[in-house]
């Protein structure tokens, strides 16, 4: 898990919890192999964009993955959500 204390990157440059909850994500935490996760889950009628530990960004659709590299920050995040469901 990335300790956001120690890592360069800005507020502006990251997801966040809050843009998260405020654009609809529902948030999920579970357990594997002694490590916590934390996952966040956004599900639309043909689409679901799924986020682990606010940094891996996938988006699903009929059963298929695709990661997502670019999406790094909330407003890449808004960008990629508006592109899908409007």
């Amino acid at each position: 898990m990335r300790d956001h204390n120690l890592d360069p990157k800005t507020d502006n440059e990251m997801l966040t919890e809050g843009k998260l909850k405020e654009l609809g994500f529902e948030r999920y935490t579970w357990e594997d192999e002694g490590h916590e996760y934390t996952d966040h889950k956004l599900q639309t009628e043909r689409i679901a964009i799924e986020i682990t530990n606010l940094e891996t960004v996938e988006l699903t659709t009929r059963g298929q993955y695709v990661k997502l590299d670019a999406v790094t920050d909330d407003d890449k995040l808004e960008q990629l959500i508006n592109l899908l469901t409007k």
